[in-house]
């Protein structure tokens, strides 16, 4: 962490530095230069993309020398650490990115995102605030919003913020998995799943929405149906113990005992202190 500190530091006097020569003047940029940053640019992005976060690291430090003045570099470098779970170092880099243009939403975002990981609930409530203050039509504040919402049992406020999002993006899986969750804590397990079914037009392969509609499926009394999604759930996120578990009822439900032992089983296994699996459990062996 020290080391990511200094590192950011670094990126900070870059950005700082005027980009004047010796006389005061500025220089502007050669042809190799500009074509030099675009490259790093470019390099960044698609480190980013296929989530190699030390290279991007390394370029975008790269890219703050070459252009000392941008705040865009400072908000990508933020969101590089943010990623990497290195949260004081991200809020060091948003917030000189906001010093360079305090009006700069994806870095308000940004700054917002850092302080709801580091349990700043509040203080990430008025980044979003902030950011659809600025920009009304800014879908991620309002997802993010909407996630502090529901992080402090605000529901009826998370699904206002997702439901303004989603008027933004209609298609936003992320957002209707949210609204469809909800709708599922409620008991609206019929809503939940029209809406679960759209995430997994766009995302067949996502295992929390394959989860999501399995537990949906087990509520309307569709057992059967409900396994094939549990089973893709619990075998892509095999260390969560609440899959397995909720796996094991669909299997007790569909009167298939010797596979929901084995589910409920592995569920204790993973999660020792879960009361509800090791009483499953007793009761599957008797």
């Amino acid at each position: 962490m020290r080391r990511a500190a200094v590192i950011v530091g670094i990126v900070s006097a870059l950005l700082t530095t005027s980009g004047c020569g010796a006389w005061g003047t500025r220089r502007d940029p050669t042809p190799e230069q500009l074509d030099y940053r675009h490259r790093l640019s470019q390099e960044a992005h698609d480190a980013y993309d296929r989530q190699d976060w030390a290279r991007a690291h390394e370029l975008l430090v790269q890219l703050g020398g070459e252009t000392p003045k941008s705040a865009e570099v400072h908000q990508r470098l933020g969101q590089v650490l943010l990623q990497q779970g290195r949260y004081q170092d991200a809020k060091a880099a948003f917030q000189h990115a906001l010093k360079l243009d305090p009006e700069y939403v994806n870095a308000i975002i940004g700054l917002g995102e850092t302080e709801a990981q580091m349990g700043l609930a509040e203080q990430a409530l008025k980044r979003f605030d902030a950011a659809v203050e600025i920009d009304p039509l800014q879908a991620d504040a309002l997802y993010n919003l909407g996630l502090i919402y529901e992080s402090t049992n605000r529901t009826d406020d998370a699904l206002a913020s997702y439901f303004r999002a989603l008027e933004i993006d209609p298609t936003a899986a992320r957002v209707i998995l949210r609204i469809a969750s909800i709708q599922l804590a409620r008991g609206r397990a019929e809503q939940a799943l029209v809406r679960l079914d759209q995430v997994l037009e766009q995302t067949p392969e996502d295992p929390e929405t394959r989860f999501r509609r399995g537990l949906a499926l087990v509520a309307l009394k569709r057992a059967s149906e409900a396994i094939a999604d549990l089973e893709f759930a619990a075998a892509k996120m095999s260390n969560r113990a609440d899959v397995y578990y909720q796996l094991a009822l669909a299997y007790r439900a569909a009167r298939r005992d010797d596979a929901a032992l084995r589910a409920a089983e592995t569920a204790l296994k993973l999660a020792p202190q879960n009361q509800h699996a090791r009483e499953l459990t007793k009761t599957l062996k008797r």
